[in-house]
């Protein structure tokens, strides 16, 4: 039996386009299907920056990211540009956040170098910050941020040097799976392969169900963020100020943000904070009293920044039920396998991600901790008859 390609990779977002490098690496013949223009800012692999960093409240969140540090720095020196940016982390904890706590476990359990603060010592070490009593602080040297506009295209550019083919503006309209080969419907042509990878994003839950009838439960949420100006932008530079991410309270969404960033500001969002939309007709505009109410909030935790806010952005996150990932072969097609819901957290994984689809596609099985990825733990996800 002849095939066009080896392995086809829909999407090429972050996880798509690392996991078409890692096959084509390997010697396979790939091909990417996008059905929009690479780059664009219709999903979640856009925008200035995302943080990269050890601290998680799940061991096996920890293991990984310390394999991901490490590929990050290998596909650096591969298409010699720097892709992580170190600034240092701070995280900040309210009292009643049991997942502060369980990050610091975490840690101290997979013996990641930390510093625990107190509230004198994070307003002695970081006066940008006006912290609350009973607020204590993680510091973590390793912590630093992403460019997914860089990173994204530096990584289909390494899957193009190993000979990848990109197939951008290219609609996916239907795949036919059986036991030996998966074909592809674009509204070009029609393309037989021997596996294919699912990196849908956004699009996900029901391009799957569309395809193959298998329901994953996605809930996809429109986010925001702002970049501010600060009265005094000195102290907010990357080797004073670090990546930060806020442990509220319950009934508050956590903030994050960044150190000054090109001649934007200082980047503040908050973590989950939008309302539930679909891919095909969110909007593009952002919510005036979700700006309102994060400028309120950034001022509180940093005093010097002003209400002048260069640019708001705008994103997707594909979350699931429980906000771990899935990254896993469909039930009952082996030859499908799905990265999808990655909930707001999973572009730091970028290349593990696409090394683990590699190891999925090719050998079936992967030595990285992704049990907790798996489609199946979903009740939901069951195959329509």
């Amino acid at each position: 039996m002849s095939f066009d390609f080896e392995f086809a990779v829909v999407g090429a977002g972050g996880m798509g386009s690392a996991a078409a490098y890692y096959l084509a690496r390997e010697g396979k013949s790939v091909v990417v299907i996008e059905q929009f223009e690479i780059g664009h800012i219709r999903g979640a692999s856009h925008g200035e920056n995302r943080i990269i960093r050890y601290s998680y409240e799940y061991q096996d969140y920890v293991k990984l990211a310390k394999e991901s540090y490490r590929l990050w720095a290998e596909a650096s020196a591969e298409i010699e540009l720097p892709l992580l940016t170190t600034t240092a982390g701070l995280d900040l904890g309210y009292p009643e956040n049991g997942d502060f706590d369980k990050c610091i476990e975490m840690l101290t359990l997979e013996n990641v170098d930390h510093e625990i603060l107190d509230r004198r010592e994070i307003n002695n070490r970081f006066p940008q910050f006006n912290v609350e009593e009973n607020v204590r602080g993680v510091y973590q040297k390793d912590a630093g941020y992403l460019e997914p506009d860089v990173c994204v295209p530096a990584f289909l550019r390494l899957a193009q040097n190993h000979g990848a083919v990109i197939k951008d503006n290219t609609v996916l309209d239907g795949i036919n799976i059986t036991d030996d080969f998966v074909d592809i419907q674009t509204d070009k042509e029609k393309i037989r392969v021997k596996k294919i990878i699912l990196a849908l994003g956004p699009w996900a839950s029901p391009m799957i169900e569309k395809l193959t009838g298998i329901n994953i439960p996605i809930s996809v949420t429109f986010e925001q963020y702002s970049f501010f100006t600060p009265k005094h932008p000195e102290q907010f530079e990357e080797n004073k100020f670090p990546v930060f991410i806020v442990y509220v309270n319950p009934g508050e969404e956590n903030l994050y943000g960044f150190p000054f960033f090109g001649d934007l500001g200082v980047k503040v969002a908050e973590h989950r904070a939008g309302a539930v939309t679909e891919a095909a007709t969110r909007t593009f505009t952002p919510d005036p009293d979700k700006i309102a109410r994060l400028t309120k909030r950034a001022q509180k935790l940093f005093p010097d920044l002003t209400t002048e806010i260069t640019k708001t952005g705008t994103c997707l996150y594909s979350n699931t039920p429980d906000r771990h990932f899935i990254i896993d072969k469909l039930p009952r097609h082996d030859n499908v396998i799905v990265a999808a819901g990655f909930s707001g957290h999973g572009f730091k994984f970028v290349p593990l991600v696409g090394s683990i689809l590699k190891d999925l596609a090719i050998n079936g099985q992967t030595a990285q901790p992704i049990g907790m990825f798996q489609i199946q733990r979903f009740a939901s996800a069951s195959v329509r008859e």
